[in-house]
């Protein structure tokens, strides 16, 4: 991000707490610490907050299962996860600079789920509701995922873009272009 912009960050939205979405939020608080000022406003949707409180009371057993999920014995889950200034739970609609942002809370994935619709630009931020690959719709050693809902707020949300930029959790961006096929 730094390589294109220098500007302070005003707002930071978790489409969901799992780490890979939320753990980078902690620079950006050094960053404004070093610079003497204002951190970031970090807004999520209120199960983020249920999250990382579950992170900390199982840090030992998320540091065990995360490194044999991913071959890498000896593994430290991160703590102290930067919890969010402001909460929502069905809907939230925000004013940031100059744009209208309007945040809706989905089960996907996540029961923490959030999708971001930025009307103006077209621009609709899926979180892990688009990975690029098949979801991870639950295994033993994960906590209860949601696949069976996961297809409806994402057609819902797409529809309503009207297809023309779709950023996902993971992967490339998408273009009305490339879309192919229909919800």
């Amino acid at each position: 991000m730094r390589r294109w912009d220098e500007s302070p960050v005003h707002t930071i939205i978790y489409t969901h707490g799992h780490i890979d979405h939320s753990w980078g939020a902690r620079l950006l608080d050094q960053e404004a610490d070093a610079k003497g000022i204002v951190r970031p406003h970090i807004i999520a949707h209120r199960n983020v907050l249920r999250r990382f409180e579950r992170y900390d009371a199982t840090h030992g057993l998320n540091s065990v299962v995360m490194g044999r999920q991913f071959n890498q014995p000896g593994y430290t889950f991160p703590d102290h996860h930067r919890r969010p200034d402001q909460v929502y739970d069905d809907t939230l609609n925000l004013a940031v600079g100059g744009l209208t942002i309007e945040l809706a809370h989905g089960h996907g994935e996540t029961d923490d789920a959030t999708f971001v619709w930025l009307p103006e630009k077209r621009i609709l931020v899926s979180g892990d509701f688009v990975i690029w690959v098949f979801q991870n719709a639950g295994n033993p050693r994960k906590v209860q995922r949601y696949a069976p809902e996961l297809g409806g707020p994402l057609c819902a949300a797409w529809k309503r873009s009207r297809r023309r930029w779709l950023v996902p959790g993971h992967g490339p961006v998408v273009s009305a272009a490339s879309a192919r096929g229909k919800c």
